[in-house]
């Protein structure tokens, strides 16, 4: 099937999101924390892309064949910004994978790349990567620690000459703390409100990861009384503990994964996935679930 882009997506989304109970899209799990479960280092997660291409294809056809509608590049592991110039073919290979394996899949699927908060502006900066960016695929700025980091990404976008009046969808995600403000002590009115300055980039705001799942409930009625847009809702699966062998084991079960979902479901959410410790079972169990809703 062709790759479902963004601009199409996101009018599929708004049009449902408008209706009552209307379709809740599905987004893919972890992927950091799924390739390190198959023994992938923490430091090298991103170098996969080159590496062990295969498995990172593996990896997405496994949330596609869950029933993902949205899939999201191995991008997101760049942590230093200093290393751009190192990563570059690491990240356009990230992003050429996820194209590959929605291009094979029978279904419709939207690719998005994932850009932490932290290394987003930099790596948009970068004239390799805008020059290789496809405007048919979403940009998703995740984690974001304070309410700045998405627009300054945006604004280097607007900023950059060679754009060619390219559609630059973007989607901002934020890092809430179990009290419902960002670390920076920003609220969900401060990033989500419609009518901010800040926040007018935009297509879709949500939340991702937070330091506890339960919080997504609230979190997801404070963003759906702030603001009219999509949102997308990720969370993880608990903060993980360590077991002997040194191995990260995540305290929710399928089961209360699933059923959380479908509370932030209830609370407004238009799309909903997860972050560290989802795994495409988890996406499989709560593909099944929403189908019945």
């Amino acid at each position: 099937m062709p790759l479902v882009p963004f601009r199409t997506l996101y009018k599929s989304i708004l049009k449902e999101t408008r209706r009552k109970n209307g379709r809740v899209f599905l987004a893919d799990g972890a992927i950091g924390t799924e390739l390190m479960r198959q023994g992938v280092e923490p430091c090298d997660i991103l170098k996969a892309n080159v590496s062990n291409p295969q498995m990172v294809f593996d990896l997405h056809k496994s949330y596609i064949d869950a029933g993902a509608d949205i899939i999201t590049t191995n991008t997101f592991a760049m942590w230093d910004p200093k290393s751009l110039d190192r990563d570059n073919l690491a990240i356009l290979m990230g992003i050429e994978i996820a194209l590959e394996a929605a291009g094979e899949s029978e279904r419709d699927i939207s690719v998005w790349v994932s850009l932490s908060g932290d290394c987003a502006e930099k790596v948009l900066k970068d004239r390799v990567f805008r020059w290789s960016y496809r405007g048919d695929i979403g940009l998703l700025i995740e984690t974001c620690m304070n309410a700045t980091q998405s627009s300054r990404a945006h604004r280097v976008l607007e900023d950059a000459p060679i754009r060619r009046n390219k559609f630059f969808p973007q989607v901002s995600s934020y890092y809430f703390q179990s009290d419902g403000s960002l670390p920076d002590g920003s609220t969900v009115e401060d990033v989500s409100g419609d009518r901010l300055a800040s926040n007018a980039h935009s297509h879709i705001v949500g939340a991702n990861c937070g330091d506890t799942p339960e919080s997504f409930v609230e979190i997801t009625s404070g963003l759906r009384r702030s603001t009219q847009r999509p949102i997308l809702m990720q969370s993880n699966s608990g903060l993980p503990e360590i077991e002997y062998d040194g191995k990260l084991v995540y305290p929710l079960s399928i089961a209360e994964y699933v059923n959380l979902c479908m509370r932030i479901v209830e609370a407004g959410a238009n799309i909903i996935g997860g972050c560290c410790g989802v795994t495409p079972d988890h996406i499989a169990s709560l593909r099944r679930e929403l189908q019945l809703r």
